[in-house]
């Protein structure tokens, strides 16, 4: 399976988890609330992990087909990395 199918199965199952660790913060145990805060920052960072990797893996994919061209503007490569992630995914 490729990263793009990959990060999209992993999308997939973070919703449910999502909705899982919302739903644990309507319970009335005393950490309730800890708990759900944990689940839901560790859904936003697979969520924000997820793009990186597909703009990265989309950046490689440009590289092969000569189409990421790095210009006089960039100061490097990682500036054109970092402008193109920007771009496309905030």
């Amino acid at each position: 399976m490729n990263v793009p199918n990959r990060l999209t199965v992993l999308r997939l199952i973070m919703v449910p988890v999502f909705f899982i660790s919302y739903s644990v913060s309507l319970l009335s145990f005393p950490s309730a609330h800890v708990v759900s805060a944990v689940m839901m920052f560790i859904c936003y960072a697979v969520a924000e992990l997820s793009d990186l990797l597909e703009g990265l893996s989309r950046i490689a994919e440009l590289r092969k087909n000569d189409e990421f061209v790095i210009t006089a503007a960039d100061e490097d490569c990682h500036t054109a990395i970092e402008g193109y992630l920007t771009e496309k995914y905030g």
